[in-house]
């Protein structure tokens, strides 16, 4: 059985790999997608939102509210395991947060945001393929309902891109 694990992993990876490319690094535009940004911005109060995925070095979006850049590279997000996670994160002030290293976190041309909360995008194995997220120039701005939220809308997420 062991024997097997390998190449099990391997046509995983490689599915993986493939869904990623063909769903989530396509640059065209979803306005469902960005509308469900935009509600997560309306509901959370928040000043930025975005869907997104690592794609090597870059953080790509497929949507976004509040800034306009389509990528932004991973040495000006340095917090790539955020994105990466499976787990919904809240983050009340990225400033006095250690994995932050004291700098915050900064998307491209939007201010430096203070406070975060995120959700992954999680597909039927449980992996996640990108995050929901949403981010503040104030600390302290988002609770445990906001992230709830977030999970909420990280589902319909995965549910539109058919996942």
């Amino acid at each position: 059985m062991n024997a097997m694990q390998p190449r099990t992993v391997d046509v995983h990876r490689r599915s993986m790999a493939s869904l990623l490319e063909n769903v989530c690094f396509d640059s065209t535009p979803d306005p469902a997608l960005d509308e469900l940004a935009r509600m997560a911005v309306v509901q959370t109060k928040a000043d930025y939102a975005f869907i997104g995925w690592m794609d090597g070095g870059q953080l790509r979006f497929k949507a976004q509210h509040g800034f306009s850049a389509p990528e932004i590279s991973s040495s000006k997000f340095p917090q790539p395991w955020i994105i990466e996670s499976s787990d919904s994160m809240l983050i009340h002030d990225t400033l006095a947060d250690a994995r932050f290293l004291g700098k915050g976190l900064k998307l491209a041309d939007a201010e430096l945001c203070r406070s975060y909360v995120g959700a992954p995008l999680l597909v039927s194995t449980g992996n996640s393929v990108g995050m929901l997220a949403v981010m503040s120039r104030e600390p302290n701005r988002f609770t445990e309902a906001h992230l709830l939220l977030l999970k909420i809308l990280s589902r319909l997420v995965v549910s539109r891109l058919d996942i």
